[in-house]
């Protein structure tokens, strides 16, 4: 050894020395001082010659002639370069070496081979015995520095690169996000747990596929766009939200981060993949954007619908909606920035505003009607909320006024407020009691009549209850029984109207009227009742009734005692004909006899009437024309007779004159018309010629007029009676002869009204 030292120094002096790599380490950057090193060599000249070269270099210095020694103080001092003879007595180098490296606490030792090769076989010893590098003693003290100093520069910089790949890989596996390393072609190099768990797969699967397998058919594009920009060398990284599947189907949504390494030569290395589960925050996301639609989309109805304006703390606007602006006839601009005593009319106190304003303040909703004036002094009602939105500490950051305009409700309002004063003012004053009952029973409307009527005491009108005004209503009445059945029919018919009478227990009368009080549509809202009180009435009603009964028991005997007196005269004239011979004088009495006869039946007719105020015109004239027969005696089977008439009855006024009209008309038919038992035929008709006229016609169809019979200079007492009766009724008479003298036909012109 001392021989191979001595040459080694020899070579050195030359400068023909071989350092680490055939090349000395670079000496720019500084030496590592303080450095442990272990020496170990068999030879203690060797050992000695080396400490001389190192010592005065700051290196702490250990030194060991065996394999086992240099292993037992390499366990106690952990030196950072140890020098490892390869030939050593009893344990060789190449075991020594072994031993450190397979010891987990002293693997990271920096091991370098201790020797003197002189041909390229022995330069390689060191590395033969599994050393980190090998070193040939050089002939000078700064040689032998600057390779331990190398040697010690490797170490750090592998110890450093040895921490950053553990901490990279304790990074990289225990990330919470998931990570990848994908090779160009999108096979997963590496993968963690986390992105494991993320898409449900193990590491052996995910490391046989593909990232284009795992991700979402619409994502790929752009995906695959972002890649080749990053190789290009356009982009050094980007970021993207993706889609992947997870194994049992379903899509997760990740934001992506891609960087892309490359290698010494600058050539494609790796992409390392960033994957973020954010499938919880999107879905947040998206229910924030929903949220802020639905806002927009409330917003938009708000607007449409209401008049809505923002202030700040100290009431002054900085929103106003286009209905606001509208309404009141402002612009925007000149609402912005004033308060709402823009639009204030007077209408309300200070205090209402006091109120409001101390209500708000504390964070309270206020809801209340506003009376506003707009730009132009119209005036306006809004049905106002002022909602306050606080701050975290609570206190009002601005304020919100949703209003609706609500003045053509107002106004009706007003319109009804003044027809429901009329009308009660009109209940209040009518004699009947009213009160209307809704559906549920309750009384809406009741007048001060109904109230004095039945003397209904404070405590049961204030309860608003039928129920309870009924009971009490049932103390009055006389059949209390008799009064509930009709209250139950009304309740099992509630669409019938009724109408009856009730008896109180203190002999008064009701007249009681009841209808449903229903919609257009059927909708039945409840029932009004109405009351009067007809007690007068009724017994005014039983005096006239009373009074009619006499009166009508008066008049019945007065008919009767007149056609008593008619009958006696009619006797007379008969008894004084069977004392007349002379024919002319005997037919007068007959026609007295007859005129007097038609009076009386008259009278007869109206006693035999229940109305003693009118008769029959048709029953009238059978009667009549019957006793003329007979008293002419002529069958009615030889002259026929034929009475039309539309049902009209004639008063005792002109009953009277009628009946001697039809009795001179029909006797001179009779007498003159049909001679030497002639049959034919007598028509009466009373008929309407119009609405307002009748027309009253007597028609024979026998042998007509005399063709020298002027009836204008005729004073025949019949003639003259017909004319005279005709016009005390007010019509006109018209006689006319048939042109070929068969028949004769008065008709008689008379208004409507003279019956």
């Amino acid at each position: 050894m001392e021989s191979r030292l001595k040459g080694i120094f020899k070579q050195g002096r030359k400068g023909d020395s071989v350092f680490l790599a055939d090349a000395p380490w670079p000496g720019a950057v500084e030496s590592p001082r303080n450095s442990r090193i272990l020496i170990v060599d068999g030879d203690p000249s060797v050992v000695a010659a080396t400490r001389g070269l190192l010592q005065g270099a700051g290196y702490e210095l250990f030194e060991a002639l065996t394999g086992e020694d240099g292993v037992r103080l390499a366990r106690e001092v952990h030196p950072d370069l140890v020098l490892m003879d390869t030939d050593l007595p009893g344990m060789s180098g190449s075991d020594a070496v072994k031993t450190l490296k397979s010891d987990p606490e002293l693997s990271e030792i920096f091991v370098v081979g201790f020797t003197n090769p002189l041909s390229p076989e022995e330069r390689s010893g060191g590395r033969d015995i599994g050393a980190d590098g090998y070193m040939s003693l050089p002939a000078s003290t700064q040689r032998s520095i600057s390779q331990v100093d190398s040697f010690l520069r490797q170490k750090k910089t592998g110890d450093a690169l040895r921490a950053s790949e553990e901490l990279f890989s304790s990074s990289f596996e225990m990330a919470p996000i998931g990570m990848a390393l994908v090779a160009p072609n999108g096979r997963c190099l590496k993968v963690n747990q986390a992105l494991c768990e993320l898409l449900g797969r193990s590491q052996a699967e995910l490391l046989c596929l593909t990232f284009q397998e795992i991700t979402h058919p619409q994502d790929w594009a752009v995906d695959r766009t972002n890649m080749k920009r990053l190789i290009a060398g356009e982009i050094r990284s980007y970021q993207v939200e993706k889609r992947y599947f997870h194994r049992d189907g379903h899509v997760i949504y990740t934001l992506l981060n891609v960087s892309f390494v490359r290698d010494a030569m600058g050539d494609p290395f790796h992409f390392i993949v960033h994957v973020q589960d954010i499938s919880e925050s999107k879905r947040t996301r998206d229910e924030l954007l929903e949220s802020l639609r639905e806002v927009c989309q409330f917003k938009m109805a708000l607007d449409e619908h209401a008049i809505v304006a923002v202030t700040d703390p100290q009431g002054k606007i900085t929103y106003a909606n286009d209905r606001f602006c509208a309404v009141c006839n402002y612009s925007r601009s000149e609402l912005l920035g004033k308060d709402h005593r823009i639009v204030n009319s007077g209408y309300h106190s200070k205090s209402f505003f006091r109120e409001l304003w101390k209500t708000i303040i504390k964070g309270q909703v206020w809801h209340g009607e506003i009376r506003n004036r707009a730009k132009d002094g119209s005036i306006y009602w809004v049905d106002t909320t002022i909602v306050p939105f606080l701050d975290p500490q609570g206190a009002p950051r601005e304020y919100m006024a949703i209003h609706t305009d609500i003045t053509a409700r107002k106004q009706i309002e007003e319109e009804l407020r003044s027809n429901t004063a009329f009308l009660k003012a009109q209940l209040d004053a009518t004699a009947e009691g009213i009160t209307a009952v809704d559906e549920q029973g309750r009384i809406t409307l009741q007048n001060l009549r109904a109230l004095e009527m039945f003397d209904i005491p404070k405590e049961v009108v204030e309860t608003k209850l039928a129920i309870d005004q009924l009971n009490w209503f049932l103390n009055l009445v006389k059949d209390p029984k008799g009064f509930l059945e009709r209250l139950a029919w009304v309740e099992k018919y509630p669409q019938e109207v009724i109408r009856d009478e009730i008896e109180l227990k203190d002999g008064r009368i009701l007249d009681r009227y009841s209808a449903p009080v229903s919609g257009q549509d059927g909708t039945r809202y409840g029932r009004i009742w109405t009351v009067r009180d007809i007690t007068e009435r009724k017994r005014t009603e039983q005096r006239a009734e009373e009074a009619l009964k006499k009166e009508v028991v008066l008049r019945r005997e007065i008919h009767h005692r007149v056609k008593n007196n008619l009958q006696i005269i009619i006797s007379l004239l008969y008894l004084q004909s069977t004392k007349v011979r002379d024919t002319i004088a005997l037919s007068l009495l007959k026609e007295s006899q007859m005129r007097v006869r038609s009076i009386a039946l008259v009278h007869e007719m109206l006693y035999q009437r229940d109305d003693l105020t009118s008769i029959s015109f048709k029953d009238y004239v059978w009667h009549l024309t019957a006793d003329l027969f007979l008293a002419y005696r002529i069958s009615q089977s030889t002259i026929k007779l034929r009475i039309s008439s539309d049902g009209i009855y004639l008063g005792l006024n002109s009953a009277i004159p009628f009946g001697i009209i039809l009795t001179e008309l029909i006797t001179n038919a009779l007498k003159y018309a049909f001679p030497s038992q002639r049959t034919g035929a007598i028509e009466v008709a009373l008929l309407h010629a119009s609405p307002s006229t009748l027309t009253l016609t007597v028609r024979d169809n026998g042998v007509g007029l005399p063709s020298d019979l002027d009836l204008k200079s005729s004073c025949t007492m019949g003639i003259s009676l017909v004319t005279d009766l005709s016009r005390q009724l007010g019509g006109s008479v018209q006689f006319r002869a048939d042109p070929e003298g068969c028949g004769t036909t008065v008709e008689i012109t008379l208004p409507a009204a003279s019956l």
